[in-house]
């Protein structure tokens, strides 16, 4: 629920909670990759999914800023 400020109960503004929900997809996202990554055999596909764990340890750390 949200108060009259348009917050969730919980304080946390919109924003906070939408950074929150991309952190939480970025990280499961990882973690797939990574595993993904871990039983790979082809070196084309090891080679896309390094590339794919760059791109979103990049984009992680854009949000830790």
């Amino acid at each position: 629920m949200e108060d009259g400020r348009g917050e969730a109960r919980s304080g946390r503004s919109r924003d906070d909670l939408e950074l929150t929900r991309k952190r939480e997809s970025l990280e499961m996202s990882r973690r797939n990759v990574a595993g993904e990554l871990e039983r790979a055999r082809n070196e084309t596909h090891r080679s896309a999914l390094q590339h794919a764990l760059s791109f979103i340890d990049d984009e992680l750390n854009k949000l830790n800023r």
